[in-house]
């Protein structure tokens, strides 16, 4: 069903402000670099930092730390993982800056 001329206009409105609200997420989420220290962990960290906010669900974090189920499950109740976040009834997920920032930190400490 091709589009009328309205809806036609709202549809490009629409997608004009969506660009601007993702420019203007990216714009908070730069990092001030007059602030920071040089090294290539902080570097890295700026990097992930400029990344808008995601979701990693169960099977993208256990092939990104190599651990299994029961393990992060086991730090998680320790204190010693990052804590998921209900999506939905039936749905967990860890923000992908924390499992990026906890990974960094082992990889330093070992």
């Amino acid at each position: 069903m091709p589009l009328v001329r309205a809806e036609v206009g709202v549809k490009a409105k629409n997608e004009a402000e969506g660009y601007r609200s993702r420019a203007l997420i990216n714009d908070v989420h730069k990092p001030n670099l007059a602030t920071t220290s040089s090294g290539p962990d902080v570097l890295r960290l700026e990097r992930l930092q400029s990344v808008p906010l995601k979701f990693l669900r169960f099977h993208a974090v256990r092939d990104r730390t190599g651990l299994s189920r029961s393990t992060i499950w086991r730090l998680e109740r320790r204190g010693e993982f990052p804590k998921h976040r209900r999506i939905s009834t039936n749905a967990v997920g860890w923000l992908e800056q924390e499992i990026n920032e906890w990974m960094l930190a082992r990889a330093k400490a070992g």
